[in-house]
């Protein structure tokens, strides 16, 4: 049992190594083809000289003016008095999909996992590219540990934030966790981590405000991670993705009770998420706009 003590929002143990994801010079090609669906693993480019199997690669779904205009986020309605809303920009949703070649043919690439966002030529396409991520560690667990944070009225915003957070990792695991009292997450998982497993982590009677910002329980922004057979009390966004997600990412065997909130893929555009026998009691779970 590790004790979070006295004052100050933070994170207990952290699964995190330094800085993210750097583009090869040189090795930027375009995508060829006119439509690579959702599910895709093979697509075309312009030239595949230079790339080989087990080559780490990012495949980026951009985010043009087009598109943009197209689904309607660059003229969000606006109630009266609201000041937050921000309409989206070229650039500001664009996906990274961190994969690994698996084989070369031709000009046509396959990699170890599926897209989850359609490459689409008229709202440009998709780049293919090689990257270096030299502080990322991997081959990483935290296991059979209960955490417990200090705080001094049922409503404290000054304590012990996470038990656990992952970034700039992969390959990495979190099992066997339990989460007493903390204002936001069991296990936060940010953007640079992938491949990551969290299971049989409980998260409990959070002690913080009931409004934006916290109580999510199990919180991903990273891709390629499983939540198997986690459960939360008492949270808001029990199983929730953060903005720009590039997945795809899944909870399984999940069930949430006392939810003050729902559970979904909660911010802007998060995509390729499955949820599979998850069960979210005194709420709903909620995949919209």
């Amino acid at each position: 049992v590790l004790v979070c003590a006295g004052k100050g929002q933070r994170t207990l143990l952290q699964i995190r190594g330094t800085g993210s994801p750097k583009e090869v010079a040189g090795t930027r090609r375009q995508v060829i083809d006119t439509y690579v669906p959702v599910g895709a693993r093979s697509f075309h480019v312009d030239s595949a000289e230079g790339f080989k199997v087990g080559d780490r690669v990012i495949v980026r779904r951009p985010s043009t003016t087009e598109w943009i205009h197209f689904i309607g986020m660059d003229r969000i309605p606006v109630s009266k008095g609201r000041t937050d809303v921000v309409q989206w920009t070229a650039g500001s949703k664009d996906l990274p999909f961190l994969r690994v070649i698996t084989a070369i043919e031709g000009n046509q690439v396959t990699v170890d996992a599926p897209l989850v966002n359609a490459l689409q030529a008229e709202y440009g396409g998709g780049l293919l590219y090689k990257y270096e991520f030299a502080g990322r560690v991997s081959q990483v667990g935290i296991e059979n540990l209960r955490g417990d944070s200090e705080y001094a009225k049922p409503d404290d915003e000054d304590h012990g934030w996470n038990p656990v957070g992952l970034d700039s990792c992969e390959d990495c695991w979190v099992r066997d966790v339990t989460s007493v009292h903390f204002g936001y997450s069991c296990v936060s998982v940010s953007r640079w981590a992938s491949r990551s497993t969290i299971q049989d982590c409980s998260c409990l009677d959070p002690v913080s405000q009931i409004t934006g910002g916290r109580r999510y329980s199990f919180a991903l922004a990273g891709q390629l991670n499983l939540v198997l057979r986690c459960v939360a009390r008492d949270g808001r966004h029990d199983f929730v993705m953060h903005a720009v997600v590039p997945g795809p990412n899944a909870f399984v065997d999940c069930s949430a009770t006392r939810a003050h909130a729902d559970t979904g893929p909660h911010h802007r555009w998060s995509t390729g998420t499955l949820y599979d026998n998850v069960s979210v009691e005194g709420n709903a779970i909620n995949v919209q706009n």
